[in-house]
């Protein structure tokens, strides 16, 4: 593989959209009548795990409740096909027997200011390209006993699980269209594009920060860039990262 430390705060375009927040959605809120205001407490040591070829076949999301009240928690998994495409599917994994990523335990109890880790475990391999799950974080509530009328805010979390190819090959190509340049994964796994920048050919220190995204393999992204000059991104591919430059302009193209 051509391309990062494993990093955890690593930015995913799907959830960002696409900017430096890492990973990390508030996937729904849910808004019940009880006494008083609360915010639940729970959050989640991290929201990337990346199994690569040879690593083990398990790894422990920690799920911390910082309230001092019981936090009850229900995990599922399901499996993400066609990733960032407008075709993309997320499909609840039920089957036990043929599951490729489970989650243990399913439903939890964590003790006020306390944590408990929920394993995943992949228990299939990728095979030619990756396979992408989502694993959701929900907190559930027991009986309500409202006194006074109020609003509890209750956050659920989605961990992204990456399956790496058995023989991971990360390979970004882009083609200038005008203003605008294409990015195509044309490799067997996802990468994501970070800190991107370009920088005005007319005023070198004048440079704007690019948008951020994943691209799964296959993926084709279209960006519009602000300067009719090249543009650098930083490649990460869940190994390691690479700069690399893009659509650099022949001298005969440039005007005087």
């Amino acid at each position: 593989m051509d391309l990062s430390p494993h990093n955890h705060k690593r930015c995913d375009s799907k959830l960002c959209q696409y900017g430096n927040v890492c990973n990390l959605v508030a996937l729904c809120l849910t808004l019940v009548l009880i006494a008083g205001f609360a915010q639940a407490e729970m959050s989640l040591d991290r929201l990337i795990l990346d199994f690569q070829p040879g690593d083990s076949h398990h790894k422990d999301i920690q799920v911390f409740n910082n309230d001092k009240k019981n936090l009850y928690v229900n995990v599922s998994v399901s499996e993400v096909l066609e990733p960032g495409t407008e075709h993309e599917k997320r499909i609840l994994v039920k089957d036990l027997e043929k599951r490729p990523l489970v989650a243990t335990p399913q439903k939890l109890i964590v003790s006020g200011n306390s944590q408990k880790n929920v394993r995943l475990v992949s228990l299939e391999d990728a095979g030619k390209t990756d396979r992408i799950f989502r694993v959701n974080f929900s907190p559930a509530l027991g009986e309500l006993k409202a006194k006074a009328s109020g609003i509890k805010i209750l956050i659920a979390y989605q961990a992204l699980i990456i399956v790496r190819a058995n023989t991971p090959v990360a390979k970004v190509v882009a083609e200038r269209k005008g203003n605008k340049i294409v990015f195509k994964n044309t490799g067997n796994t996802n990468v994501i594009l970070q800190n991107g920048s370009q920088c005005n050919p007319e005023a070198i220190k004048e440079c704007e920060k690019l948008n951020t995204r994943r691209l799964y393999a296959g993926n084709v992204w279209e960006l519009t860039m602000p300067f009719n000059a090249p543009v650098t991104y930083d490649l990460d591919d869940g190994v390691k990262v690479i700069t690399q430059t893009f659509g650099v302009i022949k001298k005969s193209a440039w005007r005087p």
